[in-house]
């Protein structure tokens, strides 16, 4: 399999949040390569609509993904 480096400017906090992703257990570059990964085979969702439709309505995002939920238990 062919790699190539790609370089990327990370500010502090994205930095300091991307070494608590990894701890001890991962490197750093693991983690980016796992979010890529996940990110190709679709398991990232897009969730701007949802968070755009909830601030709409004044309420926090979970909130309105729980009443979502239970709405949909009802049926």
């Amino acid at each position: 399999m062919k790699t190539s480096v790609l370089g990327v400017r990370l500010n502090d906090y994205q930095r300091e949040k991307l070494r608590e992703f990894a701890k001890d257990t991962e490197l750093e570059a693991d983690v980016v390569r796992k979010l890529i990964d996940d990110k190709i085979a679709g398991k990232i969702l897009d969730c701007t609509g949802v968070i755009r439709a909830a601030k709409k309505r004044k309420i926090d995002p979970q909130r309105f993904l729980d009443e979502i939920g239970k709405e949909l238990a009802r049926e």
